[in-house]
């Protein structure tokens, strides 16, 4: 599945709900540039309490469509756990634009 590239812009922002060990962090990978294209975490998500762990800064997509997933990492750089089941898929035409929100990751696998 492929990006599809527009002429606009948006602005968009990940909530996940999910409680991790000590040292751990949250991300989101994905298939565009400024989410790794799957080869390295670099759009890395803040804890807040209650678990939940957002967007530290709006990530800039030139696509409406995309795939993604949020993986477990430790050290900034070492995957340690994916999402289970199949890729997220984006649309943003037809998402709210307050960005992306899950209220629960427990079929993170470690």
């Amino acid at each position: 599945m492929q990006k599809r590239e527009t002429n606009v812009t948006y602005l968009v922002n990940f909530r996940v709900k999910k409680k991790l060990e000590d040292g751990r962090q949250m991300c989101v990978m994905g298939c565009t540039e400024n989410l790794g294209e799957w080869k390295r975490p670099t759009y890395f998500l803040k804890w807040t309490p209650g678990d939940v762990w957002v967007s530290q800064r709006p990530v800039v997509m030139k696509c409406n469509y995309f795939q993604y997933k949020y993986a477990m990492i430790e050290n900034r750089t070492e995957i340690v756990g994916w999402e289970r089941g199949v890729d997220r898929i984006s649309d943003l035409k037809l998402m709210p634009e307050s960005g992306f929100s899950s209220p629960d990751t427990s079929q993170l696998a470690s």
